[in-house]
């Protein structure tokens, strides 16, 4: 049989069964069908009844948490170790901001950023990169876990070459024309 809560998440059944017809306990699995996408699905829980005595089974839901990857390549492509951000975490959509985490890009140019809540909005800065290789300037992604059901989110961050200009001219020389 199929109960359904209530606005307040209670459910009550009917009298059931206790013992079945050879005098053995009759086992109930109580299973929550049409969980949101945002919740965990709850294992089913297996029970028996004690006693003509009621019997309450309580399911608690989890929030699902998720996940940042970071992938960050040069310009050809190339995945990039080394490269540091910074993800900070707003939960007044904004206003003020707080430190998270950092982390470390490794040999296949990725960090992942993980357990993160749902609902918070989120921060990827680069802080650090390699010689040679321009920071990116601004933030490069800000979003919340969750939004449009997308629990992994990826972020792919490519950086340049910096590219240095040749001298021309001489020591405070300035040609005019």
């Amino acid at each position: 049989f199929v109960l359904v809560t209530d606005r307040y998440g209670y459910a009550e059944s009917e009298p059931v069964r206790v013992y079945d017809d050879d005098g053995g306990l009759v086992r109930y699995t109580v299973t929550e069908i049409n969980v949101p996408s945002r919740y965990i699905s709850p294992e089913p829980i297996h029970t028996t009844l004690p006693s003509d005595e009621p019997l309450t089974v309580k399911i608690h839901n989890e929030l699902r948490t998720g996940s940042l990857t970071v992938f960050k390549t040069d310009e050809t492509g190339i995945p990039m170790d080394g490269v540091s951000f910074i993800l900070e975490v707003s939960s007044n959509n904004g206003q003020s901001w707080s430190t998270l985490r950092t982390g470390t890009t490794d040999a296949t140019g990725r960090i992942l950023f993980d357990g993160l809540e749902q609902s918070l909005l989120y921060a990827l800065t680069e802080i650090k990169t390699k010689p040679g290789y321009s920071l990116c300037p601004d933030t490069v992604w800000t979003g919340r876990i969750g939004e449009f059901g997308l629990y992994e989110v990826s972020v792919s961050v490519r950086n340049d070459l910096v590219v240095k200009l040749p001298n021309a001219g001489g020591h405070g020389l300035w040609l005019t024309g």
